[in-house]
């Protein structure tokens, strides 16, 4: 996405937000965590907003502890995964990008 990326880093359940452009706006990454039920199905388990108070080319960075895709989560089941998605606060409509899911092992 032009002007913000994000990512998580597995190995400290860390979530990254960059600033990629000199435009003005700020940038920050929403996330959503769901787990694996039982039953198999996935769930939402936790929601939350990093955001980067920074300039162009500055990085910010938001410590979380999430489950991981091996150990029994907080509904039973297996399974932890992570979505990001980059956005930049534009006047108006903010503009995101989504990653794929991202299973979460250490």
């Amino acid at each position: 996405m032009k002007g913000a990326k994000a990512c998580f880093q597995r190995y400290g359940d860390v979530i990254w937000t960059k600033d990629t452009s000199g435009d003005g706006y700020s940038v920050y990454t929403n996330w959503t965590n769901q787990l694996k039920q039982p039953s198999g199905t996935w769930k939402t388990y936790r929601t939350g907003k990093c955001s980067n108070p920074g300039s162009n080319g500055d990085y910010a960075s938001c410590n979380k502890d999430f489950y991981e895709a091996t150990s029994t989560n907080a509904y039973g089941g297996k399974g932890s995964r992570i979505q990001v998605s980059a956005c930049v606060a534009s006047i108006g409509d903010d503009e995101c990008q989504t990653s794929t899911w991202i299973t979460n092992d250490s």
